[in-house]
């Protein structure tokens, strides 16, 4: 008998987090399930780690290959479920013991068309610190916000292998962003959404700020948001969602080129980062409030950085590369010191309170929220 879930956990040189990955399966209070790790090409100790826990439970199973990349690995999970809903799990993420059972008791989990989504909770690298619980909108809410966002992370939401087969799988040649491509797919290919509003998986928050590719993650965005308002042929079903829609995608790209640029400019690239800015932008730059850059302070770069030593670090050491580039833009000192309140306003409120205490930092919170808002 085909088991409820199909788990994919594509695993690459993370075999430090995946035991606490796969302990949160074990200690699912719901039994009718099957794990699929994928092992894609790690040169740590993945392999071993995976083979312990397939002989610790007949419900998970290893598949080996060499490294392909995460949208292959979450393929190659996925040809071999038998689960009549899949969740991908990375294997740095883990789940509420709960989940799977809060997810079967949803009214309508039989049908295909339905998609299941919940909200997860981010936590620090060691799992030690909750920085914050974020929740999906109730109710069917995909159209429009699929074209100007990824829904969730991709196991916060749980879609039926038939829906996930008609839509032709992740896009091999994406280098980022594949999970939009795919939901994307998966609104067109028509569905029905439901939310579940409360955490149910955990996401961890892992620094990578200063390996990440701006330019590479931009031209994968590009790709995605010319595809996003177009027919997909992708999809193997026919569907009245599948078709071009009247969207103006560009305030949607112009947001995520001025998230993106932040990378560069926190890896001292500041140059690269005003050469990269200026060719991507379409527009005026004297047309853009300083409001607009708070976009820099992001889940990509620094936008959890809280700790007393992490604050001092976004500045103290950020902060002048940040004036270097918007210098570098041409804008004059005025806009400049409200354009680095809006990037840094979240870190200078943190500082507030911990230095002059709940009341007068506060307070001081207050004036610069007037004085710059």
């Amino acid at each position: 008998m085909a088991p409820d879930f199909s788990i994919i956990v594509p695993c690459f040189n993370q075999a430090h987090f995946l035991s606490f990955c796969l302990d949160s399966i074990l200690k699912q209070d719901f039994s009718s399930w099957e794990t699929i790790i994928v092992d894609d090409g790690s040169s740590d100790s993945t392999h071993s780690i995976s083979l312990g826990y397939c002989e610790k439970d007949s419900r998970i199973r290893l598949i080996s290959q060499g490294n392909q990349g995460l949208s292959a690995a979450r393929n190659a999970g996925l040809r071999e479920a038998r689960g009549r809903r899949i969740i991908f799990l990375d294997s740095d993420d883990y789940l509420y013991a709960e989940c799977l059972s809060s997810i079967r008791k949803v009214v309508g989990f039989e049908n295909p068309e339905l998609v299941i989504q919940y909200g997860y909770t981010y936590v620090s690298e060691d799992s030690r610190t909750i920085l914050q619980s974020v929740m999906p909108q109730a109710g069917n809410h995909w159209y429009p916000d699929i074209f100007i966002k990824v829904p969730g992370p991709c196991h916060t939401i749980c879609v039926s292998s038939t829906k996930l087969n008609a839509c032709s799988g992740f896009d091999v040649s994406l280098k980022s962003l594949e999970d939009w491509d795919m939901w994307l797919r998966i609104f067109k290919s028509g569905i029905e959404v439901i939310t579940i509003r409360r955490p149910l998986v955990y996401y961890r928050y892992v620094k990578n700020s200063m390996s990440r590719n701006a330019a590479i993650m931009f031209h994968s965005f590009e790709i995605v948001t010319a595809r996003a308002v177009t027919y997909d042929s992708r999809i193997k079903v026919e569907s009245a969602a599948n078709k071009s829609y009247d969207f103006d995608m560009r305030p949607v790209l112009e947001r995520a080129l001025i998230r993106m640029t932040a990378l560069p400019v926190m890896q001292g690239k500041v140059a690269e980062a005003i050469q990269f800015f200026k060719q991507k932008f379409q527009g005026d730059l004297n047309l853009l409030d300083p409001s607009s850059y708070e976009e820099m302070c992001s889940y990509l770069s620094f936008r959890y950085w809280y700790s007393e030593n992490e604050i001092d670090i976004v500045l103290n050491q950020l902060s002048p590369k940040f004036r270097e580039f918007f210098l570098g833009l041409g804008y004059d000192n005025r806009f400049i010191k409200k354009a680095m309140h809006f990037v840094f306003k979240r870190h200078i409120y943190h500082q507030n309170r911990r230095k002059a205490g709940r009341l007068i930092g506060g307070l001081m919170n207050k004036f610069q929220g007037l004085l710059y808002e």
